[in-house]
């Protein structure tokens, strides 16, 4: 076992900010640290083998606790399941001029904040954790490069995949966090020029599910004025990737790997995603598969899936066998710890 224990602890109001947080990003800057100091009071002192920090958020709660609190530990692993600068520089990119130039300047500025407070994590701790080779190179150009690891996300799935459904009409997916802003981008995108496209172009009728948690109210109007079916904080997504024909990903923002694209594969269902949402996959285009970029090539790609069989299976077949080397619950487990060793 890798844990004597486990204890839970609630994380604490957001504190005002402080004069020294407009120095820090905002994912850092919203902790009321001493309020800590009463849950974990049975750590002071403490000393353990490691201490794995998942996220770059949590960073000062660490450093808090090595303060305040006295706690120590042989090796201190950051697990960065995003390059968090990235990703807010996609996102600024996206919304243009949507934010005022203000807006822009502000946000650029914390796009900087978030490179430097990375650059501070990885000079700071032993091992830093990614989630595939593209951001191990991105690092590597400004973190030390023997203390990256990559360890690639991964998923549980059926050992036997489901069938695939009977149905008169072509079935279509997205899944994923519905309250996360490159998220709401590629729905809004999919809706208002993807679908339309597909549905004018493709020989049956093409059925669209939305699949996840906090959906904003626009989403919900959206999704009714455009005949897709919006199911907002399911308990279990299985039954949807099971009822499904294809998986979309029209993702243009954001980083990391999409578990979303994992768990399709994992189904035995073929996936259609711009080469941004398959970022960090091991995939092949007309193998593992689909990349769009446009409305049209989306259209175009499920056009193929559904008119030749064999294209269909080999994408699926290669798919979930590419998740079962590298992408299984198993197969986290096994970097995971390999991540960890001494």
């Amino acid at each position: 076992a890798l844990c004597a224990a486990v204890h839970f602890v609630a994380p604490p109001r957001p504190a005002p900010q402080s004069s020294d947080g407009w120095l820090q990003p905002r994912l850092q800057s919203g902790w009321n640290l001493p309020a800590l100091d009463a849950p974990l009071r049975a750590l002071r002192g403490r000393r353990f083998d490691t201490v794995h920090i998942f996220r770059l958020g949590l960073m000062p709660v660490w450093q808090h606790l090595e303060t305040a609190l006295g706690v120590a530990a042989a090796r201190v692993v950051l697990d960065l399941d995003d390059i968090e600068s990235r990703a807010h520089f996609r996102e600024v990119k996206q919304q243009g001029l949507a934010c005022g130039r203000l807006g822009i300047f502000r946000e650029l500025a914390e796009g900087v904040k978030l490179r430097r407070a990375e650059n501070r994590a990885g000079a700071e701790v032993d091992r830093l954790l990614v989630c595939s080779q593209d951001d191990r190179r991105l690092l590597e150009r400004r973190i030390a490069p023997e203390k990256l690891r990559v360890t690639p996300n991964g998923a549980r799935f059926p050992e036997v995949l489901p069938p695939r459904p009977a149905a008169t009409d072509t079935r279509l997916l997205f899944l994923g966090s519905l309250f996360y802003a490159p998220n709401q981008h590629s729905v809004r995108w999919l809706l208002a020029e993807i679908l339309p496209v597909i549905r004018k172009r493709h020989g049956r009728p093409a059925e669209l599910a939305i699949v996840g948690r906090r959906p904003p109210d626009w989403l919900h109007r959206l999704a009714q004025e455009s005949g897709a079916k919006l199911h907002a904080d399911v308990p279990a997504v299985a039954p949807f990737y099971e009822d499904a024909d294809v998986v979309l990903a029209p993702i243009r923002s954001g980083g990391g790997t999409r578990i979303k694209i994992i768990e399709a594969f994992g189904f035995g269902r073929p996936v259609i995603s711009t080469r941004i949402g398959a970022e960090g996959l091991d995939v092949v285009d007309g193998e593992s598969i689909l990349f769009a970029e446009t409305p049209d090539e989306f259209a175009a790609a499920l056009g193929r899936l559904v008119g030749e069989p064999g294209l269909y299976a080999r994408i699926a077949d290669n798919a979930r066998r590419l998740v079962d080397d590298h992408y299984s619950a198993a197969a986290f487990a096994r970097n995971m710890l390999a991540a960890h060793a001494p």
